[in-house]
């Protein structure tokens, strides 16, 4: 049994340990996928709740419905750690892509629990909730690049935050190519 509350914790204060933590407990197939399945319908629940919250221009808002934006962050997550994992191999990493998706899934778990946190903050103070979202970001990347250096035992977060920077690079230059192939007249 997973003790959630104090993995929250080591995964904001030691996010290696955590990380190490983790992968420790060596969590089935099955396990993993259920996770990153009920991580993505949380993730497009916090999505609805912050549309109600901070709505978007209606514009906006008839192209993304949550079940869309369901299905686009669950593509994206699937390829940012099939990246991340190719790429952290390609640095002579050892990590595998159940691994990488369980580390990514407790990443996309710890950011939900804030960012529910952000959008009630957001109600009472919009301008502070604005400046902690930026730390928030920051603060990501770098529990990602510890995560990502300890599922590929790369010995260096720096090595760690290379292998993200790279791996987003490259899911950004999927989306330009997939996206392009669906504009009209090219």
């Amino acid at each position: 049994m997973i003790a959630f509350g104090p993995l929250v914790t080591q995964t904001v204060q030691a996010p290696a340990q955590a990380a190490s933590q983790l992968l420790a407990l060596r969590i089935p197939r099955e396990g993993v996928w259920t996770a990153f399945a009920l991580v993505q319908v949380l993730n497009a629940l916090v999505f609805t709740l912050q549309t109600i919250v901070t709505p978007l221009p209606s514009e906006l808002m008839q192209f993304i419905s949550p079940l869309q934006h369901l299905i686009a962050n669950s593509v994206l997550q699937l390829t940012l750690t099939a990246s991340i994992t190719a790429i952290g191999r390609w640095m002579n990493g050892q990590g595998g892509f159940l691994a990488v998706l369980s580390c990514q899934v407790w990443i996309n778990f710890v950011q939900i629990l804030a960012l529910v946190g952000l959008i009630f903050l957001t109600i009472v103070t919009p301008f502070l909730a604005g400046i902690l979202g930026y730390a928030l970001a920051i603060f990501a990347l770098y529990v990602s690049a510890q995560f990502i250096s300890q599922v590929h035992q790369l010995g260096s977060a720096w090595r760690g935050f290379g292998v993200l920077v790279l791996a987003l690079l490259t899911v950004v230059a999927a989306i330009a190519f997939v996206g392009r192939a669906f504009l009209p007249g090219t």
